[in-house]
């Protein structure tokens, strides 16, 4: 299997709006912490409320979240709108 941190970009109404994934610098065990860097580039978006939540992925299978753990969540506004 290949599990690696991810992140997803979801809007108010819970739809993903973007993913990121990076792989794990090491082998992590059950209450293991871990420090890692991931580059997120975040397209233009509409003004509102967004989460930025990050998790482990079992590539192609599922996220930790979908079986029971909890994902660590960053809330975001967005105050202006893109130029049109």
């Amino acid at each position: 299997d290949s599990f690696k941190l991810g992140c997803r970009l979801f809007d108010r109404e819970g739809k993903a709006k973007l993913e990121y994934r990076v792989e794990l610098p090491s082998t992590i065990k059950p209450d293991d912490e871990l420090e890692s860097r991931m580059d997120i580039q975040i397209p233009s978006l509409e003004k509102g409320q967004y989460e930025l939540k990050f998790d482990i992925v079992n590539e192609n299978r599922f996220w930790f979240e979908d079986v029971g753990s909890s994902p660590y969540v960053l809330p975001m506004d967005i105050i202006t709108s893109p130029a049109c």
